[in-house]
């Protein structure tokens, strides 16, 4: 394990209208003030058997409270609610390399297992669109 792993969140977000989803963070310390890379996931990356995909949605930087925080979302610009977040699992980042066409090869070690250590590959296409394989050991 390295020196000061960077923090990995995964919230389960649910919106007003009671609908949820999972918001996977991770901590950049290349440039802490750009935020934390984030993932919007449609199911739990923890739960993943090995080479299964999962597709996933870029939703741009967040705010390194994100982190920490649990609890009720500020309202929107517009007023509108955005509802509440609620930390399912918390995790270290061991290890990542860029690997040619836009794909980030990440080891993830989770705090509260699913399975100990998770290798993730996340292949970022066009308009946001991530795609992940996981593989536990």
């Amino acid at each position: 394990m390295t020196q000061n792993p960077h923090h990995v969140v995964l919230l389960r977000h649910t919106l007003p209208d009671d609908s949820t989803h999972l918001d996977l963070f991770i901590e950049d310390r290349k440039d802490p003030e750009i935020g934390l890379l984030s993932v919007r996931m449609p199911g739990d990356p923890r739960k993943l058997l090995a080479d299964q995909i999962l597709q996933g949605q870029m939703i741009g930087r967040h705010r390194r409270h994100y982190l920490d925080f649990e609890g009720p979302l500020e309202p929107g610009a517009n007023g509108e609610p955005r509802g509440t977040v609620h930390r399912v699992a918390t995790g270290q980042l061991l290890g990542m390399q860029e690997e040619p066409a836009k794909q980030l090869q990440m080891e993830l070690q989770w705090l509260t297992p699913v399975c100990l250590t998770q290798t993730i590959s996340m292949t970022m296409y066009p308009k946001g669109r991530v795609q992940i394989t996981a593989r536990c050991r």
